[in-house]
């Protein structure tokens, strides 16, 4: 026996001994719901595959049922849907569509704007999406310099992009006001494809490709 394990007057310390506290695993409050199952990897749908199919199909028929041909523009050989085709998209799964934020400004002589747009569908269901239009995309402007020969600067239809003179095609429509409502078109847009599972490109943002 250890000198520690005596006490002054030489007698033997008694040893306490505690009794563990047994808690039953029944007694347990369960995993909330949404806790992850780490057993589980794989994501499954939440529908019978068959149901799924048929939900894309419906989705294919109402494009074909309800739009019309000025419903839809052809680029480059495809078919796509433009604004008013996906507000009536918006309209058949009833979806409510909100502007959440937009900015407008100025840079390098070009006018730019940022929409942020939001879809929300009867379940609950939310889409976010976000758009851009600038006056230097090539549905606005072209390259090139007066007929005339006279200099850019004196004429009104012309900016310096980049360092580059471009003739504005129609300046009614570069404007604030039709930049900033052509981003609002696209966020929608997306907004309502995403929503609804499409997946689609808008016909309003195939033209926006081309940025001079």
């Amino acid at each position: 026996m250890a000198l520690g394990d005596l006490k002054p007057d030489g007698e033997e310390e008694e040893e306490e001994v505690q009794e563990a506290e047994v808690v039953e695993v029944e007694d347990s409050e369960p995993l909330p719901a949404s806790t992850p199952d780490p057993t589980n990897s794989l994501v499954r749908p939440v529908e019978d595959i068959k149901e799924v199919a048929k939900l894309y199909k419906q989705f294919e028929e109402i494009k074909s049922e309800l739009l019309t041909k000025g419903d839809t523009t052809a680029i480059q050989g495809n078919i796509h849907v433009n604004k008013s085709g996906w507000r009536k998209i918006a309209t058949a799964f009833n979806l409510s569509v909100e502007i959440v934020d937009q900015e407008l400004w100025e840079e390098d002589g070009i006018v730019k704007a940022r929409v942020i747009a939001r879809a929300t569908a009867p379940n609950g269901k939310t889409s976010t999406e976000v758009a851009m239009c600038a006056s230097n995309e090539s549905n606005h402007m072209e390259a090139g310099k007066p007929d005339d020969g006279s200099e850019p600067e004196d004429h009104p239809d012309y900016l310096k992009v980049d360092g580059k003179w471009r003739r504005l095609k129609d300046p009614r429509e570069v404007n604030e006001h039709n930049i900033l409502a052509t981003a609002a078109t696209r966020a929608k847009n997306r907004a309502i494809s995403d929503c609804v599972g499409g997946g689609e490109v808008s016909a309003e943002e195939i033209k926006a490709d081309d940025i001079l």
